[in-house]
């Protein structure tokens, strides 16, 4: 599909007998799609994708239309947050679209979301581009700042989402169809319903079932919410960043975790201040909440922590507290009279297996990091006895 040629597609277009008019219009989206990125195959309707997502195009309607008479859409789990000692940190609202949606928001991802470049500050869903590589950044840092934007999926609108598709060069209507597609209702407060979740139109809408609905959001689960996420961030990631620039420090931003560094020992806590406060009317003029709660400021002197590894020196390093974490799980693993089952239990892990495969986890992302210590660690895993 990415060797579009307008050439190509006027002469096949004749021999089918396609009116020349449809033709020449067809030709005009896909020029306008290719010319901005090559890499993107021009798709014009919503039959169209559900050709290429091999979803029938009835099916694809029902989600554009908000129709749940046949079924719902997702469905949902939640999962507990990471948090600091002392904190409730609360649920992660998770949402896994049905088989048929998660097909053609993968073929979505695949086909476009995946050919466009995000903010160079933004590491997050990006192919070779790990926490590692966000954290190296504000290595041998004096002050560091951090923040965190709150339900930062939920916060991006479908707005956003059709605003993404239309810079590519789709079609207003199948960029509104495609919003939709990626998007879900969630409940608002009543303050949010009356303003930027309310009524989305499409303007030359003839399509009665498709008028006047709540606004969607991005849904955490979903295969497009990434890259979507990313890419309807990069106004916002280009004013931080002019704010970083201005104040002399350096930037980045992993999801809804931003940080902000220095080298220079002559910043203060006031000027640490008054860029938090710019931030965080940007963050509002793009609809994002501060999680106010985890924003953090550490001078010089002070143990720094970006994404989880140590930035207080020339590389990032895994911290104590994660070292001694994998090393107490394969201790109790391998203890007599307790052993992975137990363990597993105790630590209020559904399933053994779950257990397994969340330490392998954790192993492997120490290998990244710190390979000989990782490489001990999958030692002593392997030799676990862990049951059939």
């Amino acid at each position: 599909m990415n060797n579009w040629r307008p050439q190509l597609y006027r002469k096949k277009g004749k021999e089918l007998g396609v009116d020349p008019e449809v033709i020449t219009h067809a030709i005009e989206i896909g020029t306008s799609i290719t010319r901005k990125h090559r890499s993107i195959p021009p798709i014009f309707t919503l039959k169209h994708l559900a050709l290429v997502s091999e979803v029938p195009v009835h099916k694809l309607r029902r989600v554009v239309s908000r129709d749940e008479r046949y079924g719902y859409h997702y469905r949902f789990f939640q999962i507990k947050k990471r948090s600091k000692k002392g904190c409730n940190a609360g649920k992660r609202f998770i949402c896994i679209p049905s088989e048929d949606l998660m097909r053609v928001q993968k073929c979505i991802n695949s086909l476009i979301l995946s050919k466009i470049p995000s903010h160079s500050a933004s590491f997050s869903y990006t192919k070779g581009i790990s926490i590692r590589d966000a954290a190296n950044v504000h290595c041998g840092c004096r002050w560091l700042i951090k923040l965190d934007i709150r339900s930062y999926f939920e916060s991006i609108s479908e707005r956003s989402v059709y605003k993404v598709f239309r810079s590519v060069g789709f079609p207003a209507l199948l960029s509104f169809e495609m919003a939709r597609i990626c998007t879900r209702v969630i409940p608002r407060k009543e303050l949010d319903v009356n303003s930027r979740w309310t009524t989305l139109r499409y303007k030359r809408g003839r399509i009665t079932s498709y008028r006047n609905w709540n606004v969607g959001s991005l849904p955490q689960g979903a295969p497009s919410s990434p890259m979507l996420a990313n890419l309807a961030s990069i106004q916002f990631d280009e004013d931080i960043a002019d704010i970083a620039s201005k104040h002399g420090l350096e930037y980045t931003r992993y999801a809804d975790d931003i940080a902000l560094s220095t080298d220079n020992d002559a910043f203060s806590r006031g000027q640490a201040s008054k860029v938090i406060q710019e931030v965080y009317c940007a963050m509002r003029r793009y609809g994002f909440e501060p999680n106010t709660a985890k924003a953090s400021v550490t001078p010089p002197g002070g143990r720094k922590v970006v994404l989880g590894l140590l930035v207080d020196g020339p590389f990032p390093r895994l911290t104590r507290e994660f070292r001694s974490n994998i090393k107490q799980h394969l201790y109790f693993c391998k203890k007599a009279g307790w052993g992975p089952a137990k363990h597993a239990r105790n630590r209020n892990f559904a399933s053994v297996i779950g257990f397994k495969n969340h330490l392998f986890g954790l192993i492997s992302y120490a290998m990244q990091i710190d390979p000989d210590f990782g490489r001990k660690m999958r030692q002593d895993f392997e030799g676990i006895a862990w049951p059939l």
